[in-house]
């Protein structure tokens, strides 16, 4: 983790194994001093489907992060603090969205890990020694910049608007591996809406889980929408609005693809 500069985390993880597996989230300091970051969180309590705590979590993440809701914890030298301890059944699935700014100290180090139960017997909050980084292999799954902008035209008795989400994969620095879906990506979309007609128009947004089974999260002009199970063919209203003869106005929405659901999917503005 560099200092001021945010970091996404993104875990979605079920357990196939015939034997409980105890999933461990943490922070590392290994350094002389302490280290303090700044955490916004989205997590879920294990389940099942794979979907619904996907979902749960995203939506989490997505209200901490649009009501600036966070905590700041201190992490002393040598040392390592527990963000997430789950007890995973068989078929259990965890998952979590995670914001990390580090705001003092040297480089911190996120750590995910599966072990065998009661091997590493911390629980959630627990401050314990920090390992050796030295023997740690750092993630081969690290992309820049988490966050995409689109800026979309909708003219009223033209083509819909259609605003993929997930499709155009964020890639590595050394662009050799993508992150199919874009799980865990906020986009921030910007919607110029105009009505050139002499009639009011009814606008909609939808959500069309274009790939299979989804859910998701919205915030559309500022409002929270939830969608918690779609399945194709049938689309989702997220908002409608009226547009007067003549109006044209930004419609904001910003959604995040979310672990285990089928992404891409599209967001679309018509009348």
């Amino acid at each position: 983790i560099d200092l001021d500069k945010p970091v996404r985390v993104l875990y979605h993880h079920q357990n196939d194994m015939q034997k409980r597996v105890h999933l461990i989230v943490e922070l590392l300091n290994p350094n002389a001093t302490t280290a303090r970051i700044r955490i916004f969180r989205g997590t879920a309590s294990p389940s099942k489907d794979t979907i619904v705590i996907g979902h749960t979590a995203g939506c989490a993440f997505m209200k901490s992060s649009a009501n600036d809701v966070s905590v700041v914890e201190a992490i002393p030298p040598q040392s390592r603090l527990v963000l997430v301890s789950d007890m995973l059944g068989y078929k259990d699935t965890a998952s979590g969205i995670l914001e990390l700014r580090q705001l003092e100290g040297q480089n911190a180090y996120l750590r995910v890990t599966a072990a065998e139960p009661f091997v590493d017997n911390v629980s959630e909050g627990t401050i314990a020694r920090s390992p050796d980084t030295n023997f740690l292999r750092l993630s081969d799954q690290i992309y820049p910049t988490p966050i995409k902008k689109i800026d979309v035209d909708y003219t009223v008795g033209s083509r819909w608007a259609f605003i993929p989400l997930g499709k155009h994969a964020l890639t590595d620095d050394s662009q050799q591996k993508k992150l199919y879906g874009n799980y865990g990506v906020t986009y921030n979309i910007n919607v110029k809406v105009s009505n050139p007609t002499t009639e009011s128009k009814k606008i909609s947004v939808v959500f069309d889980p274009t790939a299979g089974p989804a859910s998701g999260a919205f915030f559309v002009d500022g409002d929270f929408v939830s969608v918690r199970y779609a399945q194709p063919p049938n689309e989702i209203t997220l908002r409608w609005f009226n547009l007067n003869p003549g109006e044209t106005r930004i419609c904001r929405i910003s959604t995040v693809p979310l672990a285990g659901s089928n992404y891409p999917a599209t967001v679309i503005v018509k009348s």
